[in-house]
Parts: structure tokens; C-alpha cells; sequence
């Protein structure tokens, strides 16, 4: 059995902080994702603590920005909601899910703040930025696309976010979704 701990090593390696999830994808810190650290000590204490738990990541400032999250489950399908509106999604950094949809990661423009959506692009199509995290599927053996390509977010997609109205969310209720991603 390969711990949390093992999982999260080359990450934290890397200096990225991470902390530890279910496998419902709820943090298991008290702090959720402000928990996150790169310490080994913290990361044997949870591994300890949580043997099989999920290595996660916080989106957004501090980290890469956006995390576009195509979902295939639950009787719905991002790639059909992408291909209906003609949005065509660069090579840009992507990692695969445990249910076959993915993670599309990018920058946003200088002083743009986005925060955290579920299925407000669109059906199956959920935003990660500021205030949210994303498990990292490569900890656990996913597939990653373009490893080193994190591109700039597409007009499309910027557009799509600017339509929503939302501005960014740090209420209670914002982080109660975040535990959906």
C-alpha cells in the first residue's frame, strides 16, 4: 500500500503544499486546504493519521490559478458541454480523473481574481481558483498531459466566467462546494 505520505512526496519535493482528503474528496484537516504545507513532518503526522488519504492541492493565488474541471459523472458530461458551445481547449497542463474527466489547468490575466464555480460555465464544467483545491490525480498514479504547459486561459473561457456574474466567493457557502471537487 502506498501511504499519503508517499503520494504527496514528489510533490512537496517540489515545494508544493498539499494536505490530505477522503476519498469523498473532504479535506481531513481541521483548516481544509489553508492547512496545505510542504513540510515533511505535517505530511508524516497526516500520513500517520490518514494512511489512505488523497493528496490535494489549493487552487489559485499561491499556486497555478485556474483549474477547469470537466466532470463525467453523475449523469452528466463537461466534453459534451464544451463541444455543444464550440469551445475548443488548448494543450494546456491536464490531468485525468479517477472517472475519466479532467482537470484543465491555466493562468489568468494580471489582477483577475476568479474564485470557485460548480456548473455556472455550464453543465459539468466547474471552476477551481481562489479559495478552492483539486485532488492531484498524478499523486495516485493519473494521466497528465502536457506536464510542463500551463498556458494562459482562453478568451472563451474568460468570457464564460466574466457571463456569470460572480464575483469571487468566499462565503461559507462557497467553501461548502469547494468539498465537491
Amino acid at each position: 500500500m502506498t501511504t499519503f505520505a508517499q503520494c504527496a512526496a514528489p510533490l512537496t519535493a517540489r515545494g508544493i503544499a498539499v494536505f490530505p482528503c477522503g476519498t469523498d474528496k473532504r479535506p481531513l484537516t481541521r483548516h481544509g486546504f489553508k492547512a496545505a504545507t510542504a513540510d515533511s513532518a505535517q505530511i508524516d503526522v497526516w500520513s500517520a493519521a490518514h494512511p489512505d488519504a488523497l493528496v490535494a492541492q489549493p487552487t489559485g493565488r499561491g499556486s497555478f490559478v485556474l483549474d477547469v474541471d470537466v466532470d463525467t459523472g453523475k449523469g452528466v458530461d463537461g466534453f459534451v458541454t464544451l463541444r455543444a458551445n464550440g469551445w475548443d481547449v488548448p494543450a494546456t497542463r491536464t490531468h485525468t480523473t479517477r472517472r475519466g474527466g479532467a482537470h484543465y489547468w491555466f493562468r489568468v490575466p494580471e489582477g483577475m481574481t476568479v474564485g470557485c464555480s460548480a456548473g455556472k460555465i455550464g453543465t459539468g464544467l466547474d471552476i477551481r481558483g481562489t479559495g478552492g483545491y483539486v485532488i492531484r490525480w498524478d499523486a495516485h498514479g493519473g494521466e497528465v498531459e502536457n506536464t510542463n504547459d500551463v498556458l494562459d486561459a482562453p478568451v472563451w473561457l474568460l468570457d464564460a466566467i466574466r457571463a456569470t456574474g460572480k464575483k469571487d466567493d468566499h462565503s461559507a457557502k462557497a467553501a461548502q462546494s469547494l468539498s465537491q471537487v
